[in-house]
């Protein structure tokens, strides 16, 4: 039995809400032949573009898409937020959320919920049905519940986000950008403060 199989629950009518982070609704639009099972998904249900909040970072954003209110609200404003009267910063979890999440009004209304690879979720709320945090949590293990969909997930050799240093190794050469060239395209630093300049007069008065 599969995943999916595994989280179908009852015969009731049910809801699925898909986010990826990072990625703009027009990027699947434009290549629907890139991503055909997402198009497939929208055409068979809804998808659009929505608008972000102020800041627009991934830990803020996602707990104001999960309550429906603003940072002000949620009182999670980025990855690193100060502590009330103090220089201290702390990275805020899941339960720095002050807000109520959707899918604990799923819950309060005796409806099932599975919440997977949310960020902002560690520690699982072990109130819902399943839950798997997502990024910055440190390992499936301790970002999953109940214990049997830990088992399933480590199975399926799950991972919850990308490992970020396979990167450090690659070459990175093509991705480079020396200040001249940026400034430029080419010519020499002096050459290039010179056509800043040229035509600009400064005064003592000014």
């Amino acid at each position: 039995m599969g995943l999916f199989e595994r989280l179908r629950g009852d015969s009731g009518p049910r809801v699925a809400f898909i986010g990826i982070d990072g990625v703009p609704h027009s990027l699947i639009a434009e290549h629907s032949d890139r991503f055909p099972n997402l198009t497939a998904l929208i055409e068979d249900g809804a998808g659009s573009a929505i608008d972000s909040i102020v800041p627009p970072e991934s830990s803020a954003c996602w707990p104001a898409l999960t309550t429906g209110v603003n940072p002000g609200e949620t009182g999670v404003y980025g990855f690193q937020d100060r502590e009330n009267g103090s220089y201290e910063t702390y990275v805020p979890m899941g339960r720095d959320v002050q807000a109520t999440r959707l899918w604990d009004r799923v819950t309060e209304a005796d409806r099932e919920a599975t919440v997977l690879n949310v960020p902002v979720t560690f520690p699982p709320q072990r109130n819902v049905q399943r839950m798997v945090s997502g990024f910055l949590s440190p390992s499936v293990e301790k970002a999953s519940h109940p214990e049997e969909l830990t088992q399933t997930l480590d199975d399926g050799d799950y991972i919850i986000d990308v490992n970020a240093k396979l990167g450090h190794k690659d070459d990175k050469a093509s991705l480079s950008i020396t200040p001249t060239r940026r400034l430029t395209g080419g010519l020499s630093p002096s050459s290039s403060i010179s056509r800043l300049t040229t035509g600009i007069s400064f005064s003592a008065s000014s």
